[in-house]
């Protein structure tokens, strides 16, 4: 399948085709998605793995010299930098969203089955706040759900997996974007559960199978060269390099939801089929 053969995005699709049309997909549309990802999203993942990476190395540090964890200036440094990478993984995770269910929209309604890097751009510095907003919001009620006991963190979890989605293709607000992606998922939250959690298997799989060789090689040529320092460095390397290879891969994640979307929208309203009847009609009237 080359660049020019599009998918049809607006279709129904049963488990396995979510899953391997999200391969499908990458595979058509790598270039521009590609190159949308590496400018506007892997800067902000590279500084939150260098935030990762000091906290990681400062942690390791202490963890082999326990007096200074009573240092202030220590512990403060540990909570700067984990604070850092929180705040630059919230933006990584908002921006690769804003970039994925924009390359998506296009693709949707364009007729040369195209998206260039330009046309993301222009959409993206517009959703970006948004996608920010959307990610604190729906993360602060998952988190109160998760203090009231792990079952109502994981359901609100599930039914608000579909917001920035929605809020790229419906453009109806925040608010709105809230409530479609819940009554969207209604009816089909199982099914929803059990593609975030396949599809979050298969990333975690990708992205371990690529570190996890390296991070043990690193550790034992670290610790067998008795330079203790230098191992954390190495292990603290290893991992910052494992969050920006992660955030790539978490890319299959966000697009399995954009056509899960589509999925689902076409499973309650039938849109596609609905423009395709009119569009006969009109054809039809007019001979």
């Amino acid at each position: 399948m080359n660049q020019m053969s599009k998918i049809d995005l607006t279709r129904t699709r049963n488990f396995g085709n979510l899953i391997s049309d999200t391969f499908t997909y990458v595979r058509v549309y790598y270039k521009s998605l590609g190159k949308s990802i590496l400018y506007f999203v892997i800067p902000i993942v590279v500084l939150a793995s260098i935030f990762f990476g000091q906290y990681m190395q400062q942690t390791l540090a202490m963890s082999s010299n326990p007096d200074s964890i009573n240092a202030i200036d220590n512990l403060f440094s540990m909570i700067s930098s984990m604070g850092g990478a929180s705040i630059l993984g919230m933006l990584a995770s908002a921006a690769m969203s804003a970039v994925i269910y924009n390359h998506m929209a296009l693709i949707s309604e364009s007729e040369t089955n195209s998206a260039t890097v330009h046309q993301i751009w222009d959409r993206y510095k517009k959703d970006i706040w948004a996608m920010i907003g959307i990610s604190i919001l729906s993360g602060l009620i998952i988190l109160f759900g998760m203090i009231f006991l792990i079952i109502p963190g994981i359901f609100l979890f599930v039914k608000f997996t579909l917001i920035p989605a929605t809020y790229v293709n419906e453009r109806q607000g925040i608010s709105k974007s809230f409530s479609r992606s819940w009554n969207l998922t209604t009816n089909h939250w199982w099914f929803t559960f059990g593609l975030t959690i396949v599809i979050g298997l298969i990333v975690s799989f990708m992205s371990y199978f690529l570190t996890i060789p390296i991070t043990i090689v690193s550790m034992f040529t670290g610790f067998a060269s008795g330079d203790l320092a230098s191992a954390n460095t190495l292990i603290s390397v290893i991992y910052s390099t494992a969050i920006v290879l992660g955030y790539i891969f978490y890319a299959l994640l966000y697009i399995t939801f954009g056509l899960h979307y589509f999925n689902l929208v076409e499973r309650k309203e039938g849109a596609s089929m609905k423009e395709r009847i009119e569009q006969i009609s009109t054809e039809t009237s007019g001979i």
